[in-house]
């Protein structure tokens, strides 16, 4: 599935949200780069949680070292672009940031934190990966554009292989 979405991104990104913006090589080592941070985060935090520790606590700890990353890379203007992209903010802009903070770290991370204390690691970290690819039929809902016939086949492959793994145990 994640092949043939691949393969279907030269046919897609009419809407501005799908454009490739920089160097797309660069971008997409950061995509490894982060799923690798993701994959050791987990193991990390997964005998910690075992033993007891609290999933919101786990999950303000991890929002405070990525501000703290995040203002790292503001005085970094090469990395970042430094302030001025701030420049663009609005009242509108600020609350959807802030509400995709709420949803994805502070609720969404947290449900993952104790889902990963409560079931097997393994089954947590599939369902987490398809994640993204389940939310596409709202990305396109909201843009109002509809998606390439082979992104659609891309979603259902994955969700369909996703599927397949727990059919299979």
């Amino acid at each position: 599935g994640v092949l043939v979405a691949i393969a279907a991104r030269s046919r897609a990104g009419e809407h501005a949200w799908e454009q490739s913006l920089g160097n797309v090589g660069l971008g997409v080592l950061a995509g490894f780069a982060a799923a690798a941070c993701q994959s050791i985060g987990t193991l990390i935090i997964f005998d910690l949680l075992r033993e007891g520790q609290n999933p919101i606590l786990a999950t303000t700890i991890r929002v405070w070292i990525a501000v703290v990353f995040l203002i790292i890379c503001l005085f970094i203007p090469t990395l970042s672009g430094g302030f001025k992209q701030y420049k663009l903010l609005n009242l509108r802009l600020c609350l959807q940031v802030a509400l995709s903070g709420i949803l994805g770290m502070a609720i969404g991370m947290s449900l993952l934190l104790w889902a990963i204390k409560l079931a097997p690691l393994g089954t947590v970290v599939i369902l987490s990966a398809t994640t993204p690819v389940i939310l596409l039929p709202i990305l396109w809902f909201i843009t109002k554009k509809r998606p390439a016939r082979l992104s659609g086949l891309a979603a259902v492959l994955v969700v369909a292989g996703t599927a397949m793994l727990f059919i299979a145990v």
